[in-house]
């Protein structure tokens, strides 16, 4: 920016540029910087002071060694100054950018080329951090666009300002034929800005092949979401099949066992049933009853044998009724005391509700 005060002219510059910081940490060896320039050229005595703010360590070794002087006796002269100290801030961008394209290839080989020859598939190495990089080179990209374009208007300024000197001095001093190397300092303006544009569209190419990239990785990690999310319900499904299996397999096993206590509680019945005849025999058996007359103590004895039997089976039939009558009352019971405290917590409820 240049300012004009009666025979006094200020111009001040902030350019923004890329150099290596040297350290260990972090891993990324670039580091986006920035200096600013003040001149104060008086008309009058012809003379210029300089404020250099964070200079690089480059452009102290040239002021110190005399390349870069700012002895200059004219304007137009102290532009050529500003326009070596910008190149020799602006020499690093094609590095950075390179440094840029080299992370970028890396990502793109990762991703597009399969490290397994026997798989026609995309590459097993996607995750969700490359696209993070891609995000962080494309914000690397986008800021180096954004100070390749600073440093481009700003070139584009001195130039307007080498233009509008050299129109002012064909006005007042209309016989001047020298331009005092005025055309070298546009040639040079020109050139260096013809540079910068191939930076910045460098840079913007960098841009689009990130975000490219990226869309690629998004795309192919939700492609294998679905696979996997597909291979899940198929293994769901075939877990629901085998617990299906499994139930039909338990309900077949269950009747099975219903059947075969049916067919214990008949046996047991029967079993029950010849219970009494046996005590009665084993009665018969003893010394306690004596048959002397076969035939006469021989139908007594059939007699008095049934007619126990009868009243011993009798007897053990009606207390097993009794007893699975006793049971099943029993457990009503049960279940209606069980009942009552959830009955009269709901008519709690229902009266806490009416209140």
């Amino acid at each position: 920016m240049l300012l004009q005060i009666h025979n006094a002219a200020r111009y001040i510059v902030c350019v923004p540029y890329v150099e290596q910081h040297g350290r260990p940490k972090p891993k990324d060896p670039w580091s986006f910087r920035r200096y600013a320039v003040y001149q104060h050229y008086s008309q009058s005595t012809r003379t210029s002071s300089w404020i250099l703010i964070q200079p690089r360590e480059e452009t102290r070794q040239c002021l110190e060694t005399g390349k870069i002087s700012l002895g200059s006796r004219s304007l137009w002269a102290s532009f050529y100054t500003h326009l070596r100290i910008i190149k020799s801030s602006s020499r690093s961008w094609r590095w950075f950018l390179n440094y840029l394209s080299d992370e970028l290839d890396q990502i793109r080989v990762k991703v597009i080329c399969q490290t397994d020859p026997t798989k026609s598939q995309g590459s097993d190495e996607i995750c969700f951090m490359q696209s993070q990089t891609l995000e962080i080179i494309q914000a690397k990209a986008r800021r180096a666009s954004s100070a390749i374009a600073a440093t481009t208007m700003i070139i584009q300024t001195i130039d307007q300002h080498l233009d509008r000197l050299s129109s002012m001095q064909k006005r007042f001093e209309p016989m001047s034929g020298s331009n005092d190397g005025r055309d070298f300092l546009h040639d040079e303006l020109q050139q260096f800005s013809n540079h910068l544009t191939i930076h910045a569209r460098k840079a913007r190419d960098i841009i689009e092949e990130t975000a490219s990239i990226n869309m690629l990785i998004q795309r192919t990690l939700d492609l294998r979401n679905a696979l996997t999310l597909h291979t899940s319900n198929t293994s769901l499904r075939a877990i629901s099949a085998s617990a299906a299996i499994e139930s039909t397999s338990m309900l077949h096993l269950t009747a099975l066992s219903l059947h075969d206590a049916r067919i214990m509680k008949i046996a047991s019945i029967i079993a029950l049933m010849y219970l009494p005849a046996g005590l009665v025999s084993s009665i018969f058996s003893t010394e306690l009853v004596s048959l002397t007359p076969v035939r006469l103590d021989l139908w007594k004895g059939v007699v008095v044998f049934f007619m126990l039997l009868g009243i011993l089976t009798t007897a053990t039939v009606c207390v097993a009724v009794l007893w699975i009558k006793r049971d099943r009352k029993a457990g009503v019971v049960n279940k209606a005391v069980a009942a009552a405290p959830s009955k009269r917590q709901q008519g709690s409820g229902e009266n806490c509700s009416a209140a």
